[in-house]
């Protein structure tokens, strides 16, 4: 497939390289010489993959994925690290912060085309699942205005992720304009709990899902 992959690197020739290397293969490159160009510029474009260098001036590239992982519009974005730096620690650090793979310089042309296309098959297998969980949930009631209703739910899923949001209780009337969505810190209990009485108020909501919503 094609992608759109962004070059986050201090160095014009490593650039310049990595960019003949992509383009040979079909896909769109953009360039940033910097840790902060290179958040703005996955900002704006929304890459569909990130090479992100560690030893750059100013911004460095741990604090540069820190930067793309607190920001909603690139969370999600994949960052593999390609730097020169090949210590164990390095490497445990990067997959700490959240990069989906490391590769130390100078990378074999074929591995790296490798690693790129096995972290977007990952990454597309989470989208599936993040999906099918989605429509299975609105899937409880169907009828006029799912549509809207699956937009809704998966910006509210995407919002509460970020609070490590585990447990979802929508009850039956999902699709009505007096149902409530209820969620709770990470404690595992099913994700729909159906009751024998609708609630009438919110209240009523949390209490027979036995718990409160966040602050």
């Amino acid at each position: 497939m094609v992608y759109k992959i962004l070059i986050i690197d201090d160095e014009a020739t490593i650039r310049r390289l990595l960019s003949v290397l992509l383009k040979r293969n079909g896909h769109e490159v953009l360039e940033a010489a910097d840790g902060e160009t290179g958040v703005e510029t996955a900002n704006n474009h929304q890459p569909d993959i990130i090479l992100l260098d560690i030893m750059m001036p100013r911004v460095d590239g741990f604090e540069t994925l820190r930067r793309l992982r607190a920001n909603p519009n690139t969370a999600e974005i994949p960052v593999i690290f390609v730097s020169a730096k090949s210590q164990v620690e390095d490497r445990v650090e990067g997959l700490r912060l959240g990069a989906d793979d490391y590769v130390v310089k100078p990378a074999d042309p074929t591995e790296l085309m490798m690693r790129i296309e096995a972290v977007m098959n990952r990454s597309r297998r989470q989208i599936r699942r993040r999906r099918a969980a989605t429509h299975a949930l609105v899937g409880v009631r169907g009828g006029v205005g799912t549509s809207t209703v699956i937009v809704n739910l998966g910006s509210f899923l995407q919002r509460e992720a970020s609070r490590r949001c585990w447990s979802i209780c929508i009850w039956p009337s999902a699709l009505s304009p007096t149902s409530w969505i209820c969620c709770r810190p990470p404690i595992p209990r099913p994700i729909w709990q159906p009751s024998r009485r609708r609630p009438s108020t919110k209240k009523q909501c949390n209490a027979a899902c036995s718990f409160t919503t966040p602050a």
